[in-house]
């Protein structure tokens, strides 16, 4: 299958790079996935997304990074008080 850099892990992205279609790998590779023995039969240019195609994972990415600094504002402001297991009053778990 096809795959872009930063979607496999570096050794063996690094050496899938590294060869020319037709190639193989000189030595098996390492990873945390086992041992590779990596053949490139074609390589192919990358087509960027038309912005239609793009807009929903721009929306998610601009709403995570909303939601992220509005956590980070609300943990700088609050006040963080812990209690012991028993609770205030005395027994623990005791509805009250």
């Amino acid at each position: 299958g096809f795959f872009q850099r930063g979607q496999m892990v570096p050794a063996f992205e690094d050496a899938a790079f590294a060869l020319s279609p037709g190639g193989v790998s000189a030595e098996p590779v390492e990873s945390k996935f086992g041992w590779h023995v990596i053949k490139v039969e074609q390589k192919r240019p990358v087509q960027a997304p038309s912005f239609e195609e793009a807009l929903p994972q721009l929306r998610s990415a601009a709403n995570n990074d909303i939601v992220s600094k509005l956590v980070g504002d609300l943990r700088e402001g609050a006040t963080i008080e812990t209690f012991p297991p028993e609770g205030l009053g005395g027994e623990e778990g005791k509805a009250q």
